[in-house]
């Protein structure tokens, strides 16, 4: 049995080949991934950070990561789906990818997260889940999906990976917050209802670098003038004092604390005695 193909039928193959291509930049066009300087992220590859990877070289369920910093190695597990090819070392038409995991229709990959994340903290943190998927404007035109219990959403940003004959491998970016006080669960990657291939995820988490609490003070005409101090510094109280040997002589300031842009502040109107202020987290 042969099989000929026109020119014609070519034709019409490379244009389908571009229009999924295109599709798929179409749809990304207007998600972007992290940039290094993003101050959300910026704790990325820092000491104190976490970073956990599983690349899935092998077939092992559950798999250990195979890159781990900042943190003890943790293993994830995947559980297929409905029409699940399951782990692959390679297959056609998907470029040089090797060793991924068709997940079929909604299938699961769970992992853990560092103690930074899983247990209360007084300070704020984050985590960033990257998922380098198959996408094509066919079957796979829908990525999975991401949920860590726990933590708030954020925002999402892709990039793009490696192309394949008919689609490419894209990475899609969840940032998560966990607040003071809180404490997240294990990530959940949940493949589409049409199915997933995953080639890669990397867990990163992660605490913004503490920013100092420094006051500013401007004259208003006369004897007004300004204090003013970061609007991210929550929980702070403005305080002043008449004599700085006297441990005992802060008080919070009678003013109403206003906030504009990136800066919150208090009008105040100057005397003859001088005062000394501060900010203080009670």
């Amino acid at each position: 049995m042969s099989l000929n193909l026109n020119t014609n039928t070519l034709m019409k193959t490379a244009m389908y080949r571009v229009t999924i291509f295109v599709a798929v930049a179409v749809a990304l066009a207007g998600q972007r991934g992290f940039a290094a300087d993003d101050p959300e992220t910026s704790w990325r590859d820092q000491p104190g950070s976490s970073h956990q990877e599983w690349r899935f070289d092998t077939a092992s369920n559950p798999l250990t990561a195979e890159v781990c910093l900042g943190s003890a190695p943790h293993s994830a597990t995947v559980t297929p789906g409905l029409f699940a090819l399951g782990w692959q070392s390679a297959l056609p038409g998907l470029g040089d990818a090797s060793g991924f995991w068709d997940l079929g229709s909604r299938g699961t990959i769970s992992a853990p997260l560092p103690a930074l994340v899983t247990s209360p903290e007084p300070s704020l943190r984050y985590i960033l889940v990257s998922v380098f998927q198959y996408q094509d404007g066919g079957i796979y035109s829908e990525l999975a999906t991401v949920f860590v219990p726990g933590a708030t959403y954020v925002r999402t940003g892709v990039d793009f990976s490696d192309f394949g004959t008919l689609g490419e491998w894209t990475v899609d970016q969840t940032l998560w917050r966990v607040d003071a006080g809180a404490s997240a669960g294990l990530v959940s990657i949940t493949g589409a209802g049409n199915g997933s291939i995953v080639d890669k995820v990397i867990l990163e988490a992660g605490a913004p670098a503490t920013q100092s609490a420094l006051l500013k003070i401007r004259s208003l005409g006369g004897s007004a003038f300004e204090i003013s101090w970061a609007a991210s510094l929550q929980g702070f109280v403005l305080e002043s004092n008449p004599d700085l040997n006297d441990a005992g002589g802060w008080q919070p300031v009678d003013a109403q604390v206003q906030v504009s842009g990136d800066q919150q502040f208090v009008q105040l109107a100057g005397g003859d005695a001088a005062r000394f202020f501060r900010l203080h987290k009670p």
